[in-house]
């Protein structure tokens, strides 16, 4: 029986997904080598933790009891609050990741060519600057920087269409990411497995190597910073088991991921645990994949380790941390380097990149194509030779894109979380500065796990829906078609969800837009009345319940507006205008509330210093930005659907059409050959 390839499983412009979740097999040897691998790290782990702990409680005893008493003391204190934090927190990195990916599906696509054509410009300008460059001893230098900025412009001159690619290859990404949850579940389980190996390998490092009893922190870190790891056989063993299991594990939750993506771009319907059914398939391919990369990271390990023994290292350690001790900060001092380990280092990071660079499509071969590690990583380096310009754009503008959403997301996540610190301030009894920038922090510090996962899932999917193109590419070449693909489908950016504006439903969401600016002029009349409050104001109760009723009253109303404009959205399939009047009702409630039941000095009536007044109209006022920023926003996103001719239907047909033709044509050919 013939071997069975990908190919095998494309039959008359379908993809038997069925019969490919077979394609491959286990391999009970493959699992067994990971078993052992596991309890042999864990074990001795395990013993490391429990050497390492005792000798912290024995060092540090009176130092872990007063922190011990004093978190215990919070959590007893305002156990409540913090369960309520811990809650808004939550939910706000939820929120603040769809919308990130939502900016992303919308504009991605329109920032890659916004961000390609100011490097180009930037580039010009650049080579502009060289010319000044090309006589003398500096030419070199000048030739080099020409040859630098040249690159952009050719690009977007040349390959302009690999532009359009990457912008319908990232509009995907962000829906999948958006619409399938496991991918974030994989994220999170890897994360995990990646700190308790982390965990695991740093405490054999310190049980073998640093001591702790009578150490001073600043002594602690010189050992840390000096110390050659790659002296003891068993660390050297123990640290290839820990870089071997962090790559089976990325590997394996991963690789889930790419089949998840590859199902999504071939348009079937995959199962919950289908991707893990694939990569069980995989098993031997991935652990010896997982292998090489182990000893690739193994050798650049013990050169940064070897390179630990300048004989300058010590004596900088000491005095940058001396320096920080100090509060004296010099920024850089700490990490000085000597030059032969400034060159140690440019090379280790050089050689890591490159196996990176080898290794760009090595897990979508393995993984999609079933290939064994050694012709997965040959198809890899192959597909990055014959595709250098899509590998240049991922690394370039792709990677700027997805960097820009990751700081959105923890930008909207401080911003929400600087709003709950105004609203907890008198709760822990700190200043609104302190509160603000406390919240901020740890909103934002909180964020960074979805904010980690996020990037990471983002790079894989798109990674895999460019070796889906470029393999559909390939096998067109080679005669096989017509192939299922979710590229050639819908480009709305509604989901592909046909929506032939009728009248009726244009004039109901007509009517729903309406009302939406007539809560946002209520809230713009609260916004005034909020700024025309002083101080000499809140001294006299009756004018100061009248103007806080004032700007509950106008917010409420817009409160109201909202509600219709939310009814009638619905009606005429409105979907982002009902999204941002989603978010305009609830933060408007949340003013209205605040306003009336958990403003400063609530009961009894105490006239308000200069200080609280400033703060209050700080967070009401921001409360009424967010409510007209977000319907600002879904009112552009909708102008701007409806603006733009996105004919689904007639698209669509297009793509059959132009199949059929090319089946024809194939009929045809073989009818003359005949």
């Amino acid at each position: 029986m013939a071997k069975q390839e990908y190919k095998d499983y494309i039959v008359n412009g379908n993809f038997d997904y069925e019969n490919y979740l077979k394609f491959g097999k286990r391999y009970f040897g493959a699992v067994m080598v990971l078993v052992f691998a596991v309890l042999f790290f864990v074990i001795f782990s395990i013993m490391s933790l429990e050497n390492v702990f005792n000798e912290i409680q024995a060092a540090f005893t009176a130092s872990i009891g007063t922190f011990e008493g004093l978190f215990l003391g919070l959590l007893r204190n305002h156990k409540e609050e913090i369960m309520i934090i811990l809650v808004i927190a939550i939910a706000a990195s939820y929120v603040a990741t769809l919308l990130s990916l939502n900016m992303l599906k919308l504009i991605g696509a329109v920032f890659i060519w916004i961000l390609t054509i100011l490097t180009t410009a930037f580039s010009i300008f650049m080579m502009y600057l060289a010319k000044d460059y090309l006589t003398g001893e500096n030419m070199v230098y000048g030739y080099l920087l020409i040859l630098l900025a040249v690159l952009p412009p050719v690009v977007l001159l040349f390959f302009w269409k690999r532009l359009k690619i990457a912008s319908r290859l990232i509009n995907l990404t962000a829906d999948l990411v958006m619409k399938n949850k496991r991918i974030f579940w994989n994220g999170i389980v890897f994360g995990l497995l990646y700190l308790v190996l982390t965990i695991g390998i740093g405490a054999i490092y310190i049980d073998n190597f640093i001591t702790l009893t009578n150490q001073t922190p600043e002594e602690i870190i010189i050992q840390w910073q000096t110390t050659d790891f790659s002296q003891n056989t068993f660390v050297v063993v123990m640290t290839f088991l820990y870089l071997f299991l962090v790559q089976i594990s990325y590997n394996y939750y991963y690789g889930a991921v790419v089949h998840q993506a590859h199902a999504f771009y071939r348009n079937v319907k995959e199962g919950n645990t289908d991707g893990f059914k694939v990569v069980n398939r995989r098993m031997r391919a991935l652990v010896t994949y997982a292998v090489f990369s182990a000893i690739l990271y193994l050798i650049t390990w013990t050169l940064k380790q070897m390179a630990k023994k300048s004989k300058d290292t010590e004596k900088l350690s000491k005095l940058g941390i001396q320096i920080v001790f100090k509060k004296k900060l010099l920024p850089g001092i700490i990490n000085q380097k000597s030059m032969s380990q400034r060159i140690a280092n440019w090379a280790i990071k050089m050689l890591e990149k490159l196996w990176m660079l080898i290794n760009f499509f090595t897990l979508p071969a393995i993984v999609i194509e079933n290939k064994g590690a050694p012709s997965a990583i040959k198809q890899s380096v192959q597909y990055v030779g014959s595709n250098a310009v899509d590998v240049f754009i991922r690394k370039t503008a792709i990677r700027h894109v997805f960097r820009f959403t990751t700081v959105i997301l923890l930008i909207l996540s401080a911003f929400m979380g600087a709003m709950v610190g105004l609203w907890f301030m008198n709760y822990f009894e700190i200043t609104p500065m302190t509160a603000i920038i406390v919240f901020a922090s740890l909103f934002c510090l909180f964020a960074g796990i979805p904010a980690w996962i996020m990037s990471k899932n983002l790079d894989v999917v798109y990674v895999t829906f460019l070796y889906c193109y470029i393999l559909d590419e390939d096998l067109k070449k080679q005669g096989i078609g017509p192939i299922p693909s979710k590229f050639f489908g819908t480009l709305d950016i509604r989901d592909g969800k046909v929506d032939k504006m009728n009248r009726r439903r244009k004039a109901i969401a007509s009517v729903g837009i309406f009302f939406g600016f007539v809560a946002v002029i209520c809230c713009t009349y609260a916004t005034y009345l909020l700024l025309m409050g002083n101080t000499i104001m809140t001294h006299n109760e009756t004018q100061f319940h009248i103007w806080l009723e004032g700007i509950s009253y106008a917010t409420g109303y817009g409160v109201v507006s909202f509600i219709f404009a939310t009814v009638f959205c619905a009606i005429g399939r409105r979907k982002y205008v009902i999204i941002s009047t989603v978010i305009c009702i609830c933060v408007a409630l949340f003013a209205v509330l605040y306003i009336n039941y958990w403003r400063p000095d609530i009961s009894p009536w105490i006239a308000w210093e200069p200080n609280t007044l400033k703060w209050f109209k700080i967070l009401i006022l921001s409360l009424e930005c967010v409510v007209v920023g977000s319907f600002a926003i879904g009112a552009v996103i909708e102008i701007y659907l409806l603006s733009t001719d996105l004919d689904v239907m007639a698209n669509q047909e297009l793509v059959k059409k132009l199949e059929s033709k090319s089946i024809a044509g194939e009929v045809r050919t073989e009818s003359n050959k005949a």
